[in-house]
Formats: C-alpha cells, structure tokens, sequence
C-alpha cells in the first residue's frame, strides 16, 4: 500500500489548530475513515474502549500515534487516515506532545499484518516526510509534501541494515514485543526487532508479537514494550523488560536487547 497515495486519493487528511483532548482527536482521526466507508461506527468506539482500558497502546514514535483496533470490530476494508494537530495534543504517554495521528484499518487480520504495517513501518521510517508534516500549516502545504512522498513510493519495502562487524551470536534467544490488542504497534516493534537482531548477526534469535493479556503466559527471554505497558507487566512476571519509546529506532533498540 503506497500511504501518500491513499491519503491523497481518498481525500483521508485533515489539519486542525488544534484538539480538545486525545480522545476528540481519536474521534476525528476515525471518523475520517468511517466517512470514507473503509470502517463503521463501531471501529471507532473499538479504538476509545482499548484506549480507556490500555492506554495509548499506539504510540510508537515521538510526536505520533497510531490509532487501531481488531479488524473485526467494525473494519471494512484497508485504509489509512492522517489528523494533524497544530498545537499538539496530550496522550498521556512518553512520546507527548502527539502531533500527528495516523489512524489505520483493515478488514482481515492477515491484510493488517501484512499490507498495512509494513507500509505505516515505510512511512515512519521517512523522519523527513513526519517532520515536514509536523511543520506544515494547512491543506495545500499537506497534500504537496503527500505529492512529493508518492513520488517516491514504489511499494512497501522493509530496509536492509548493514551487517555488524563481529562474532556471529548463535544462543537461542526470545524477544517478545507487546502492545494494547497484539497486531499493530507490537508488529511494528517486531520488524525493527528483527532488523536489529539481523544487523548484530544474532541468527538464533526468534521474535513474536502479542497483546498485553497474553503476555505474562509466554515463557520469553526479553519483552519490548511501552513504558505504561512494563509497569503492569512488572507485577505479573520475572523475566527482563526493555522499554522502547522510538519504535523505529534501531540505536534504541539495540541498546535494549544487547
């Protein structure tokens, strides 16, 4: 999936001074997808409930989040929709203040996991394009940086990482990544684990993702996770927990698994 390009077709973008509070900006991020018919009401109340009970399970980068919730709780079909706040807005979370909102969905899990994560992973490793619509001050500054971006765009591509120099680190080792509802922001974590582990040449080194309520059931050497979600984890299980702020940041990651 070619992000710019949906955003710019769909007519999937909106660019406010500012928000109420994160959950007003939830709601607008999602209506925009519901409007469009790639969702119904019902995703959007999906997203509120999971917030309420998991925090922003979505948040994955400094300044942005990633709204979702299960496919099966109101979604239609695969899309994307990008709220810029202006002024920011307050999730409560590490990465605050939130300014961009890039709400996703999907209508299988499987199309989820594999079309839309690996484009949202293409698209948050461009930091160029996130802080130029960061800066950006209306529709018309928006919808160009967008142009300039599908440009650019040929398909989703995970990209490669140099190979460490170094001895090849063969110990069986098992990172799991955790978020709110198991398929978005922990699947993201995932690939840039994977990418880690690839580059430090740790070629027995498995990787899984999953959600907060199976988490303490899984027997695994390390688990990734927010700084919220390593707080209720801490009361639940023994093994170590790395908290990751930047989930598209290799020299963070690598700092948390070596």
């Amino acid at each position: 999936m070619n992000i710019p390009k949906m955003l710019l077709e769909n007519e999937l973008i909106t660019i406010l001074p500012s928000v109420w509070n994160w959950e007003d900006a939830v709601k607008r991020g999602a209506s925009l997808l519901v409007d469009k018919g790639f969702a119904k009401k019902e995703y959007k109340d999906a997203i509120l409930k999971n917030t309420k009970e998991n925090g922003p399970y979505y948040a994955l980068i400094p300044n942005v989040v990633m709204p979702h919730a299960r496919p099966e709780f109101g979604g239609i079909k695969s899309g994307v929709s990008l709220l810029i706040v202006k002024s920011g807005v307050k999730f409560h979370c590490e990465n605050d203040p939130i300014y961009l909102i890039l709400t996703v969905v999907s209508d299988t899990a499987d199309n989820f996991s594999d079309e839309i994560m690996p484009s949202v992973a293409q698209f948050l490793e461009n930091t160029a394009l996130i802080e130029q619509l960061k800066k950006s001050n209306n529709s018309t500054e928006v919808k160009k940086i967008l142009t300039m971006a599908n440009e650019q765009v040929t398909k989703p591509t995970i990209v490669e990482t140099s190979t460490a120099d170094g001895p090849v680190i063969n110990t069986p080792y098992f990172i799991l990544t955790v978020c709110g509802v198991g398929m978005g922001s922990s699947l993201i974590l995932r690939m840039t684990v994977e990418k880690v582990a690839k580059e430090l040449k740790m070629i027995n080194t498995k990787v899984e993702h999953t959600d907060i309520s199976s988490a303490s059931s899984i027997k695994a050497d390390l688990i990734l996770t927010t700084d919220e979600f390593a707080n209720i984890l801490k009361t639940k299980v023994t093994i170590p927990i790395g908290i990751v702020k930047n989930y598209m940041d290799i020299e963070e990651i690598k700092l948390r698994i070596q």
